[in-house]
């Protein structure tokens, strides 16, 4: 079972929990349990049944490309919500 790290901007929403273990075959599962354990969570993380444009996911140091519907490794140790970082000029 992977850790889901929580971003700091939802560490509110966790009342401080920085990481927890979570399960699921795909990115949409993991986002569905944490909902369950911190209701209100998913509308930070998803908008219009995608996930959010301004962040990316990582399992294990690999960035998903699939968003809600990247599978989850049965291996998967880690799964990250990053703040995407806009760039250039």
């Amino acid at each position: 079972m992977p850790t889901v790290f929580i971003p700091t901007m939802l560490l509110e929403m966790t009342g401080g929990i920085k990481d927890i273990q979570i399960n699921g075959s795909r990115i949409k599962d993991i986002i569905d349990d944490l909902e369950n354990v911190f209701p209100g969570i998913r509308s930070r993380l998803v908008s219009d049944r995608k996930l959010k444009e301004d962040l990316a996911v990582a399992i294990d140091g690999q960035t998903c490309r699939l968003g809600l519907m990247e599978p989850v490794p049965d291996t998967a140790k880690e799964i990250h919500f990053i703040a995407a970082i806009a760039g250039g000029l």
